[in-house]
C-alpha cells in the first residue's frame, strides 16, 4: 500500500455523529482504547484537520481502508455494537484488509464457493501482495480482520464457507486485537520505541 494512505504519525483525528447513544459513545470510546493502549496509534477529537474520520450509525459496518483524504465515513451502527466489531473497522481505516484475502491463504483455509451467498464472492478474493499489510507476519487465524467460518453463508446460513486447515484453528474472533494485529499496527506506523501504552481519555459530550 502506498504511504499516502497511511495517516501521518499515526493520528487519526475523528468527528463523532451526535446520534449516537451513552452505550454507542462508550463502547467507541473502549475501542479506541485498546488502540491507544497497544499501540502508538492515536484517534483525537477533530480541531480542523482536513482529512478526518466522521463515526456515525448509518450504513451498518463499514469502513475505507487506510486514509483516502477530506471527510471519510466510518459506519458504526446499532449492527456493530460490540467492541470487538469496533476494532475490526477501525483496523480497515488504519490501512489493513481482511486477513482470507491474502494471497497465500489458500494454505491455511479452503474457500467453499458453492456454499457463499450470490453476490458475496467478492469478500473472498485473493489480493496480490503489494495490496495488503502483511508486513512479513504469518497467516494470522486469530485475527480480529478473519472471517468467521460462516461468514456471507446461503441461506439457510448453516453451512461454512470458510474451513482452517488447522482443524484445531478458530477463526471470526471479533474479542480483542490478536498479537499479530498489535505486531503489524506497530510495523506499520513504525511505532518502535515511541511511547504507548498511554491512555488518553476520550471525552464523548452528549450533543444538545
Amino acid at each position: 500500500m502506498d504511504e499516502n494512505y497511511l495517516w501521518p504519525n499515526g493520528v487519526i483525528p475523528f468527528v463523532l455523529s451526535k446520534d449516537y447513544d451513552e452505550k454507542g459513545r462508550n463502547l467507541i470510546a473502549k475501542a479506541i482504547s485498546e488502540f491507544h493502549k497497544k499501540t502508538c496509534i492515536q484517534f483525537v477529537q477533530r480541531i480542523k484537520e482536513t482529512d478526518f474520520i466522521y463515526i456515525s450509525p448509518e450504513g451498518g459496518c463499514a469502513s475505507h481502508v487506510g486514509r483516502v483524504g477530506g471527510v471519510q465515513n466510518v459506519s458504526l451502527g446499532k449492527g456493530c455494537y460490540s467492541v470487538g466489531v469496533m476494532m475490526h473497522e477501525l483496523m480497515h481505516t488504519l490501512g489493513f484488509v481482511h486477513e482470507q484475502n491474502r494471497p497465500d491463504r489458500d494454505d491455511y483455509i479452503t474457500v467453499l464457493w458453492d456454499n457463499v451467498k450470490e453476490g458475496r464472492e467478492g469478500n473472498f478474493v485473493k489480493l496480490e501482495w503489494y495490496a495488503i499489510q502483511s508486513l512479513d507476519e504469518m497467516y494470522d487465524y486469530s485475527s480480529i480482520l478473519h472471517y468467521g467460518r460462516f461468514a456471507f453463508s446461503k441461506k439457510p446460513a448453516s453451512k461454512a464457507t470458510l474451513e482452517p486447515k488447522n482443524k484445531r484453528a478458530r477463526i471470526g474472533q471479533r474479542k480483542r486485537l490478536s498479537e499479530g494485529d498489535v505486531r503489524k499496527i506497530n510495523k506499520l506506523y513504525k511505532c518502535g520505541n515511541k511511547l504507548y501504552g498511554v491512555i488518553h481519555k476520550i471525552n464523548f459530550l452528549p450533543h444538545h
